[in-house]
């Protein structure tokens, strides 16, 4: 089984050289509104509940990938929480990318989640600034 699925199940992302284990890491991307109903019972509970919940749908949807790839889901929350074994991805990936030529990664520095805090419908306003 590749990536290339007619099931409607598509990863965003996959590295082209293996990551552990002679497998490669594939991932997909999943942005949550912890306020949203569906999550609200958890998140009041604990930071990062939503992205958690996200994640392991995630995990569940593309469990066949196991054999082939090392599947890592990341989700985050439109406060800016992380699941957990992204943070663990993200600080990997700096590591590599501050000490070895095989991998690069870094953030834009331009990155908003503006437009992922808009679609929250209990999203608290942004601050104005003055120019």
């Amino acid at each position: 089984m590749g990536l290339f699925r007619t099931d409607g199940k598509r990863p965003d992302c996959v590295t082209l050289v293996s990551w552990q284990s002679g497998k490669s890491l594939c991932w997909d991307v999943t942005v949550t509104c912890p306020l949203a109903e569906s999550y609200i019972d958890r998140a009041v509970l604990e930071a990062g509940a939503a992205a958690e919940m996200r994640a392991t749908r995630k995990e569940k949807k593309y469990v066949d990938l196991g054999a082939r790839y090392i599947f890592e889901p990341i989700a985050v929350e439109t406060l800016g929480v992380f699941n957990a074994s992204a943070r663990h991805l993200l600080d990997d990936l700096g590591k590599h990318g501050r000490g070895s030529k095989d991998y690069s990664f870094s953030v834009p520095k331009d990155l908003d989640f503006g437009a992922a805090l808009q679609c929250c419908p209990f999203s608290l306003p942004l601050p104005a600034t003055d120019l």
